[in-house]
């Protein structure tokens, strides 16, 4: 039968079985799975294991099937008297009186050999004692003053302190007390404070009782007592907070009917990155391991939170780090932080959101990065954190990964006796493959990369990573020219493409691009949202005249749509009733664009890219120019359709042959205030250019759709492609043009990094083609755009 079972598990596991070699004598033998060498030795170690034989060293019951001692004998005699009181618990000191009141007769009768007896009688389940046992106590002044009677009845005294009710109670009851100097919810189902545990069991009236049986009631040794058990068992965990001495309560923390709410996947793919660092475990580990890794975890979390809210305030938000929310299960920690900061005119407030993840999985775990090289029995532990890419993920560095990283990293060689395998996970096949596709580094070889990047073997895509982001390194800003390059091979929310460098350096600047920039501004517009109610112009940005024969303009979409609500993409004009699109023609002898146009909203598409299109549709009497941020409401304008060809609009043509480390201009109107005048005061009518390169070309369309989070069914702005180009740019580029050496459009701005002001992100031509091509499908015309795909 026993051959039978290990062949049925050979058969179910044969893809990560070891060899394994049986154990020779003296050793507990493994049987080889592929013969049937041990088997016999496996049946004769069983067999004297359990044996009743005192002879037989090896036997677990050797003891219990022997006559009992007089000792025994007489401290079971006294536990019945005391049972027969009503007693569940009693003090050593008691039980011994009672012994002695009848000693056996025994040679050297003392209180050691009442606790060796105590010791058996533990051992057949009689009775609890801890006795001398090696505990984890840091002061166990009661652990061996007390005999419990019932286990029964102590399972009752641990259950009441894992009730949050219970604890909520003691606490609403102390008004609000809390461990933390800054006002913070998170914590407050992690622990559980000394006075709180005794002032529940106080409150419990089986505890109370027996505490008022077996001495003063005014005494608070017995609970003292289950505080150490509690200590002892791993139920408490010490842990401080601030200053207080606190216990995390892993099994209260437990949320067994709430899922977590960590993905490997994010829904900003071209804007977050995701680090991932594991330990792979090959022995066992004892049963409280999970519990001292959340226990630092929570310390750390701690420290974060102790920080607290700065004294700056913008808004009504004070600034600051704030620990947002943690959330404990049986093998994982999930923990959200977030960092509110000034923005760069200091007006506005931005929030860097880092998540937390720490799981101890298994090689059939969903959570489990990495698996093909697992055996059955092997444990992985995992550290995960998402957040922003920029500076090689600085962020995510600095919000408690760094910290956290090295502090589990001493409680794995505290607990483990053979070396362990510390492992880098691959950042982009976290965020496109699933995790247990991941391929992955050893440390080491992560370590000894420097400033080089590292190769991800990934069979169905090899591509490159900077090994500086894996290791946490990040530049201070100002950054130099130099080591801009280096987060162009920052991992981000999809896999890098690296096509083959073409000649294109810095030094191409040097030369004059054969399309120099005033041919190419009457092409560029200033476009903005007008609210004729009100008669101001409310969002302003930049665009370019993608068709001249139909009047087709593109440009960003969030100057019209609130791409930033989780409850997906917002109503256009921002829901504001009578707003329009007003379109400003660049006019070269004034050199400022004045508003010419109105238009309307004619096709987009963004949840993929943030672009729209606008159609010319009524044309003011004469152009003018916004008074402030005011355009008055009514403007004359000419009758009768726009006739296309009578405006002498230009063009600009699209191409898709973008190459890394291409130099790119961007064209817009800047509204970020110039001079003497401030952002928001006036519009700026006339337009800049900004030179920059290309560093990363993204694509996330391909990536896994079971892996990705669900929404509802809202439609959320998730950009597909994009592409990172090293520049400089401002309020007001928004839907301006990226154009290449020749003139050509490889993008429009979209967006740029919140925290890397020269990083900026474009919708790409290939997506604004498709766009216009849908637009032209819509309206009339004579002639087509023509996509440019030659260089």
């Amino acid at each position: 039968m026993l051959k039978a079972r290990l062949k049925g598990h050979r058969e179910r596991h044969q893809a990560s079985l070891p060899k394994i070699v049986y154990g020779t004598k003296d050793k507990v033998p493994v049987v080889a799975l592929h013969e049937d060498d041990g088997l016999d030795e496996l049946r004769h170690e069983i067999l004297k294991i359990s044996s009743i034989d005192n002879v037989c060293k090896a036997s677990a019951f050797k003891h219990h099937f022997k006559t009992l001692s007089p000792m025994v004998l007489s401290v079971k005699d006294a536990v019945s008297v005391f049972r027969s009181r009503n007693f569940k618990v009693v003090r050593f000191g008691e039980l011994f009186f009672e012994v002695s009141k009848r000693p056996p007769v025994v040679d050297n009768f003392s209180k050691e050999l009442v606790r060796d007896a105590l010791s058996f009688l533990s051992s057949t389940g009689e009775l609890l004692y801890f006795g001398d046992q090696v505990t984890c106590c840091a002061n166990p002044l009661h652990l061996k003053k007390f005999v419990i009677l019932d286990p029964k009845w102590l399972c009752v005294a641990i259950a009441s302190i894992l009730s949050r009710k219970k604890i909520k109670n003691v606490r609403d009851q102390e008004q609000g007390f809390s461990c933390f100097e800054h006002d913070t919810t998170c914590f407050d189902s992690l622990y559980i404070k000394d006075f709180e545990a005794i002032r529940i069991w106080e409150d419990s009236r089986r505890v109370r009782d027996q505490n008022n049986l077996i001495s003063d009631p005014d005494s608070d040794e017995l609970f003292y007592f289950l505080k150490e058990v509690c200590e002892h068992c791993g139920i408490l965990i010490p842990i401080t907070i601030g200053e207080a001495s606190c216990y995390l309560v892993p099994r209260l923390t437990a949320e067994p009917t709430i899922d977590s709410p960590w993905t490997f996947k994010t829904k900003s793919r071209n804007q977050k990155t995701i680090i991932c660092h594991s330990w792979l475990i090959r022995e066992i580990l004892p049963v409280t391991f999970m519990d001292e890794v959340v226990a630092i975890v929570v310390k750390q979390l701690v420290a974060i939170a102790e920080q607290g809210p700065t004294d700056s305030r913008i808004k009504g938000f004070n600034l600051g780090t704030f620990v947002h929310q943690v959330l404990c299960y049986k093998t994982s920690l999930y923990a959200k932080i977030v960092e509110l900061v000034p923005g760069h005119d200091g007006t506005e407030v931005f929030s860097n959101i880092t998540e937390l993840y720490v799981v101890l999985a298994q090689s059939d775990s969903p959570r489990c990065i990495g698996v093909h090289e697992m055996r059955d029995t092997d444990y992985k532990l995992i550290i995960c954190g998402k957040g922003f890419v920029g500076n090689n993920a600085e962020k995510i560095w600095k919000l408690g990964y760094g910290e956290i990283r090295k502090a589990i990293d001493e409680v794995v060689a505290k607990f483990t006796k053979v070396r362990v395998l510390r492992e880098v996970a691959c950042p982009d096949c976290l965020l496109t493959l699933s995790p247990a596709n991941v391929s992955s580094w050893s440390e080491d070889h992560v370590m000894l990369h420097g400033d080089e990047v590292v190769v991800c073997s990934n069979p169905n895509n090899v591509h490159r990573v900077n090994s500086q982001l894996l290791r946490g390194e990040f530049f201070s800003y100002p950054y130099d020219d130099d080591c801009s390059t280096a987060t162009g091979y920052s991992a981000v929310s999809s896999i890098s493409h690296f096509t083959s460098m073409t000649s294109y350096t810095y030094d191409t600047y040097d030369r004059a691009p054969s399309r120099g920039i005033p041919d190419i501004l009457p092409s560029v517009v200033l476009v903005g949202l007008w609210d004729t109610k009100s008669s101001l112009v409310r969002s302003l940005g930049s665009g370019f005249i993608a068709d001249k024969s139909r009047g087709l303009i593109l440009t960003a979409g969030h100057i019209f749509y609130d791409l930033k609500s989780e409850e997906g993409i917002g109503k256009p004009f921002f829901g504001i009733k009578g707003a329009t699109a007003v379109v400003g023609i660049y006019d070269e002898k004034s050199r400022i664009a004045t508003f010419k146009y109105t238009a309307d909203i004619i096709v987009h598409d963004l949840e993929k890219a943030d672009a729209c299109i606008l159609g010319l549709k009524s044309k003011f009497e004469s152009p003018v120019a916004a008074h402030g941020c005011r355009l008055p409401f009514p403007q004359k304008l000419m009758f009768g359709p726009i006739k296309m060809k009578a405006e002498g609009l230009q063009r600009l043509t699209m191409t898709d042959k973008i190459e890394l480390e291409e130099p790119v201009r961007v064209i817009g109107y800047n509204q970020e205030g110039e001079g003497l005048e401030r952002k928001g005061e006036n519009v700026d009518h006339s337009p800049c250019y900004e030179r920059g390169s290309v560093i990363k070309h993204m694509n996330s369309s391909f990536i896994e759709k079971t892996c990705e989070m669900e929404n509802n069914n809202k439609i959320l702005f998730s950009p597909q492609l994009e592409i990172v180009i090293k520049c400089p740019t401002k309020s007001g580029h928004s839907g301006g043009p990226c154009v290449n050496d020749k003139g050509q459009v490889i993008g429009i701005v979209g967006r740029a990094d919140a925290f890397e002001p020269d990083r900026c992100y474009l919708a790409p031509s290939t997506l604004l083609y498709r766009l216009l091509k849908k637009a032209q499908g819509s309206t009339r015309g004579e002639t087509r755009v023509r996509f440019n795909s030659k260089a």
